[in-house]
């Protein structure tokens, strides 16, 4: 059995090595003293733990975390962090705060889908209050540049009276989303943007997200595809120093009003203060999990991008000799993720059965209906052996799908 191939971080990222450390040594801790009658003092401050050299031994309270969630970020020291147990926690805090605070929002159809059905349950209340901008198909089938998107966006957001904005940073098939390009183009078309909520979860760890948060009112994002640290714990930066005290009041209402039923998110907040708490039972693992990634990883930068590019390039160079075909936008366009797809006579293969075949072969990616599948580039160069084992792989499966379409043509 080959040495597995791991291509899917942006689905699940592998468990980090230094996340997995802290885990179990959190793990022992508690596992010891699990009632210690300091550890909210310790959560608070860093302060009473016996560490010596672990890596809890380098963590400096509630306070620190959240500042080092915000430099991975890329936002600025003024930044307000919010940590949930899960994402949607907080991209439902974003969109109340959206719709309290705009008109109509307009969005793109290539946002998570999941977020969408969020997106039209929040409006709800608000008729006609979303419009859904069709992006895949300008960018993909016409070749769409960033210049021309933003663009045709700015045109379509004014016309239709739009004041908001709900954008993924990266979508879920990797298309690099130039979110700060379009809110500029819009502001100074004459457009007004009340509120911008921005939906990193492919793009926190994988891409650089400065621009995202000089432009955004709120990014919202997870710490367990690209970071690695695989337990799921929801993030937030609020980066614009004139909305972070209205979405402070809303996420204490919803806290209190039992909108919000995610009891980290409680317990974070309490936390921040120096009044007891009053919390329901909760599993720190996976603010433990994330410390350790978020400090065993390095934040993402031209040069990583790059490689990445890199290996999609020498991927699809394989791939098309196979005749596969790289779904390629323009290149402003593009991040670490790669989408290839079967022919279009080799497309009834069922997703299931293509991904078994990758899994036979000991290479994990996604795969989706119609022949399509999404490749996260590492950030190193990969190997011969690699490539090689990523080449059969991309052969049987080719070959799986030639003949189910020669069998449904007999």
């Amino acid at each position: 059995m080959p040495r597995p191939l791991y291509l899917d971080s942006a689905r699940l990222g592998q468990f980090s090595i230094n996340a997995r450390r802290t885990l179990n040594e959190f793990l022992d801790f508690v596992g010891s003293t699990p009632t210690h009658p300091s550890l909210i003092t310790w959560l608070r401050t860093g302060e009473i733990f016996s560490s010596e050299s672990g890596p809890l031994s380098q963590w400096r309270g509630i306070g620190a975390i959240e500042q080092m969630i915000a430099k991975m970020f890329g936002a600025p020291e003024h930044s307000r962090t919010f940590i949930a147990s899960r994402s949607t926690s907080l991209i439902r805090v974003g969109l109340q705060h959206l719709f309290n605070s705009c008109r109509r929002c307009m969005t793109i159809d290539t946002c998570w889908p999941r977020y969408l059905q969020e997106l039209h349950q929040a409006s709800a209340s608000k008729e006609d209050s979303v419009f859904v901008k069709s992006f895949r198909r300008p960018v993909y089938d016409r070749g769409m540049s960033v210049e021309e998107l933003c663009e045709n966006l700015c045109m379509v957001y004014c016309s239709e009276g739009c004041d908001g904005l709900f954008l993924p940073a990266v979508d879920y098939l990797g298309t690099r989303i130039p979110v700060a390009e379009i809110v500029r183009s819009i502001r100074e078309f004459g457009g007004e943007v009340r509120f911008v909520l921005v939906d990193a979860a492919q793009g926190l760890g994988h891409v650089t997200l400065d621009d995202d948060c000089n432009v955004a009112d709120f990014v919202v994002a997870g710490t367990h595809k690209w970071l690695g640290s695989y337990s799921t714990l929801g993030v937030a930066i609020a980066p614009n120093a004139t909305s972070i005290a209205s979405i402070e009041t809303g996420v204490r209402n919803s806290l209190s009003g039992q909108a919000s039923d995610d009891g980290l998110l409680n317990f974070i907040e309490q936390l921040r203060s120096s009044a007891s708490i009053q919390s329901e039972t909760i599993n720190l693992c996976p603010l433990f999990t994330a410390f350790g990634a978020i400090k065993g990883s390095q934040q993402p930068t031209a040069k990583s991008v790059f490689q990445q590019l890199e290996n999609a390039h020498r991927v699809i160079r394989i791939a098309e000799d196979l005749g596969w075909n790289a779904e390629l936008p323009d290149s402003d366009f593009r991040s670490g993720i790669l989408l290839l797809q079967l022919p279009t006579s080799d497309q009834l293969i069922p997703a299931s059965q293509l991904q078994q075949i990758f899994i036979d072969h000991s290479v994990f990616l996604t795969t989706y209906e119609r022949g399509l599948i999404r490749l996260s580039m590492p950030v190193v160069p990969l190997s011969s052996a690699a490539l090689q084992q990523l080449e059969q792989a991309l052969t049987a499966a080719r070959f799986a799908a030639s003949s189910l379409h020669a069998l449904t043509v007999c």
